[in-house]
């Protein structure tokens, strides 16, 4: 269990000292930083609809 343990973190760490990895990985996380961020904003879109349509049914007609 030590050797694959050993081969493992061998190639973590050449992977991690990579330039063009630690690129890749950060692109990724932006692509998905943003993903989330955007998806958050259309919730938070719908959210306010679905409140404004919920005072407009509780107002009484007139």
């Amino acid at each position: 269990m030590f050797w694959p343990g050993v081969l493992i973190g061998m190639g973590i760490v050449i992977l991690l000292k990579n330039e063009t990895f630690q690129k890749a990985v950060m692109k990724t996380g932006m692509k998905a930083y943003r993903a989330a961020e955007s998806g958050i904003e259309e919730v938070k879109e719908r959210l306010s609809k679905i409140e404004s349509e919920l005072e407009k049914e509780e107002k009484p007609a007139k």
